[in-house]
């Protein structure tokens, strides 16, 4: 099974730092559309920036059509990751899934219109979107306070936790790779040694080094999707740190903001948890599999300490052998192809 993975970042129109927004209609749209040129501007409960933009939403009720409304607000003020995974088992397509994550959540809105066209619901919406980053972020504010308003206070949670699952995905999906696609491997030219019993074995110099394109598709996926904590949480805070000298990282060195238990979790049971292993296969020329055997490796690209995860992105394994013991005189003829790869443990039937 392959998994193919891809990540690219759409960005919308966003940015003005004017205080009212422009309201200037755009064309409309049987589906969700902005009516309006969206703009940051100030809540005057807090004093904190919000993205407001006239929205229409389209579904085939009430509650749809709102969703839809929100997710046109969203990526308006903060853009979209769009990851595409596709899966590939014996050289068909299994399965293909898109997934979407925004760093934005709707804290308030107004509909100002509904009406049903056929079988579908449309709602014109004034709504504003809080950017998921701002520090010791409230959901929400009432307006008064004898009052709640349950619909603003039920939207904003959604909205955020759906965010916080697509976050959740977008991590998965690059972690899923994790050996098979995070390093890279380089062989040198073989040697036969015989031992002192005068059995053979052949002996594998390789230099082992992360991929560079797997840590910067994971530093991307949570620099995309991290989430400041509240303040309460912060002195329990997680993070996620790169090292990578070469590699376009601030001051070759790239560090998350905090993210919560339940992401670092993430990256502990899949980083640090998974034993890794070696794996060599040596086929002949029919491509049958003579031996295949795998090596123990100490696990010294990753440290977690702290509440920290530390991908070491400049670690190099050089002057490393792999030695298959055991080599069969016979079969040394039929040797045809090499191969190392990076598995997890439980795919290794033979341990040496």
């Amino acid at each position: 099974m392959k998994s193919l993975v891809a990540i690219l970042l759409v960005v919308f129109a966003v940015s003005s730092h004017s205080q009212t927004p422009n309201l200037s209609l755009l064309a409309p749209s049987p589906v969700g559309v902005a009516l309006s040129v969206g703009a940051w501007i100030v809540d005057k409960l807090d004093g904190n920036k919000v993205y407001y933009v006239k929205v229409k939403g389209v579904g085939s009720n009430e509650k749809q059509a709102r969703e839809d409304g929100f997710k046109v607000a969203i990526d308006n003020a903060v853009g979209s990751l769009i990851l595409s995974e596709t899966e590939v088992v014996n050289d068909r397509v299994a399965r293909r899934e898109i997934i979407e994550y925004s760093s934005g959540y709707v804290t308030s809105f107004q509909v100002l219109s509904r009406e049903q066209l056929g079988n579908q619901v449309v709602v014109t919406m004034d709504v504003y979107v809080s950017h998921s980053k701002i520090a010791n972020r409230l959901l929400n504010k009432s307006k008064q306070a004898s009052t709640i308003n349950g619909t603003e206070l039920s939207t904003a949670v959604s909205t955020l936790q759906k965010q916080t699952r697509d976050g959740d995905r977008v991590i998965a999906t690059i972690l899923k790779d994790y050996p098979q696609k995070a390093f890279v491997i380089e062989s040198k030219p073989v040697s036969i040694v015989r031992n002192s019993d005068r059995t053979l074995s052949m002996v594998i110099p390789h230099t082992m080094r992360w991929s560079p394109e797997y840590v910067e598709a994971i530093g991307e996926a949570v620099e995309k999707t991290k989430e400041d904590v509240s303040y309460f949480d912060r002195p329990n805070g997680y993070r996620l740190i790169v090292k990578m000298a070469g590699m376009l990282f601030i001051d070759k060195r790239w560090e998350s903001t905090t993210f919560d238990r339940n992401r670092y979790q993430m990256f502990i049971d899949s980083l640090d948890r998974t034993r890794i292993m070696l794996r060599a296969t040596i086929t002949n020329k029919a491509r049958v599999v003579i031996y295949d055997q795998c090596y123990n490796i100490n696990n010294q690209f990753i440290e977690a300490v702290d509440n920290r995860v530390v991908i070491k992105g400049n670690e190099v394994l050089t002057n490393r052998s792999f030695t298959l013991n055991g080599i069969s005189e016979d079969k040394i003829n039929e040797m045809q192809t090499l191969s190392l790869e990076v598995v997890r443990q439980q795919d290794c039937r033979n341990i040496i």
